[in-house]
């Protein structure tokens, strides 16, 4: 089986991978960027669809049921692509490029 990617189930997040930033200023050092995506401020401007499976069009929904959790359900996850094709497929306009959403029917 080849490793798979799955949707990032968070605001800010475009369907192609990429984020928003909005006027956040991410750190320079590249360790310190993770922490500082996660504490910046998220709004529904970036596609927050298909982010869920149970929640497919109501990325809030998801969020406001899981508050106080501190585990993620992994069944929810939305598949994004194989590791290995978006190597092969790397656009050279990322940020405008949508890649095609993984069939879990063709690997079967």
């Amino acid at each position: 089986m080849r490793a798979i990617i799955y949707n990032a189930p968070l605001f800010n997040i475009y369907n192609n991978g990429s984020s928003c930033p909005g006027n956040h200023k991410y750190p320079q050092k590249l360790e310190e960027i993770p922490k500082s995506f996660f504490m910046a401020f998220f709004s529904v401007a970036a596609s927050p669809a298909q982010r869920s499976k149970k929640y497919p069009e109501h990325l809030l929904k998801l969020w406001q049921e899981l508050d106080g959790r501190t585990k993620y359900p992994m069944d929810d996850l939305v598949p994004f692509a194989r590791l290995e094709d978006v190597f092969n497929k790397l656009p050279a306009d990322p940020v405008n490029t949508t890649l095609p959403v993984l069939d879990l029917e063709e690997e079967e």
